[in-house]
């Protein structure tokens, strides 16, 4: 998919937007990869009055690999969306969008003709594929249907972040600090009076980090990453990852998660090795 990143000096810089489906998207990268990125947001070259916006970039990203959402649920987010006080453990988050970004129209071939103008517009219409492809366009929320079921798609299942996770301080602090509900405020109001930060920002913010760590990156690989995390770390199932992301069907925690033949067998020999843990001591199996 073709994106485009506004340059300095006015003129556009354009690529594509990987696939998760990809072979390019690895399994997760470790923590200290990750601390890493938090690190580059320093070297990201603000003019000195928007030095600042360095620690919301940190934020940001902390944030983004932590809920594992689109980047447009998390630049919606609000401190009101993070509980933190209920669990000494974890924090849950509750309400977070929940953006279907595409919206199939079926298989067949399709040319557009007319073009809206923008940098984005293509990210808007149908595209023409290869003959037998699905035809996609953006799904768009806006609906005059109030109903609690139309409004429930809407919203994420609630769902925990570890505050044992290396990341969470970073999060928690910028969530903490941010003086405003809004999590993550642009510096300038937008031409809607608005002054949330925009996906194109996100998207800004990601590609100038990927150009500091040279680590090929886009929002969505953050995603795939989180998913491979808990699939990887803490041994969560297929059905497990589905209810933490409120994933509809169980096809996309095997297209995040890209599970080898190594990955099964070493969960295979975990899961083995806990039955037998439970079986020598009944009184951990017992409620």
């Amino acid at each position: 998919m073709l994106k485009s990143i506004k340059r300095e000096d006015g003129t556009w810089k354009h690529y594509h937007k990987r696939s998760i489906g990809s072979d390019e998207v690895p399994e997760f990268i470790g923590w200290n990869k990750l601390l890493s990125l938090i690190d580059a947001c320093n070297q990201i070259p603000y003019d000195v009055y928007y030095t600042h916006l360095r620690e919301r970039d940190k934020g940001f990203i902390s944030t983004l690999f932590l809920t594992g959402g689109r980047v447009g649920e998390v630049v919606a987010l609000r401190k009101d969306n993070f509980d933190f006080d209920s669990n000494q453990d974890f924090c849950v988050v509750h309400d977070m969008l929940l953006e279907k970004r595409f919206q199939r129209l079926g298989s067949y071939f399709e040319t557009v003709k007319t073009m809206p103008k923008g940098a984005h517009a293509p990210l808007y219409q149908p595209k023409m594929l290869e003959t037998g492809k699905q035809i996609w366009i953006r799904k768009r929320w806006n609906t005059t249907i109030t109903s609690e079921k139309a409004q429930q798609k809407r919203i994420r299942k609630p769902f925990p972040i570890f505050k044992a996770d290396p990341l969470f301080p970073i999060m928690e602090a910028w969530i903490k600090r941010n003086h405003s509900n809004l999590l993550f405020p642009s510096p300038k109001r937008r031409k809607d009076g608005s002054r949330t930060m925009t996906q194109t920002n996100g998207w800004i913010i990601v590609h100038r980090l990927q150009e500091i760590t040279k680590i090929p990156m886009w929002p969505h690989w953050f995603r795939s990453q989180r998913a491979s995390q808990l699939y990887h770390e803490w041994g969560l199932t297929w059905e497990e990852l589905k209810l933490w992301f409120s994933w509809e069907t169980i096809k996309m925690p095997q297209i995040y998660t890209k599970p080898t033949v190594q990955d099964l067998v070493a969960r295979m020999l975990m899961r083995k090795q806990q039955i037998t843990v439970n079986a020598t001591n009944p009184a951990i199996s017992q409620p």
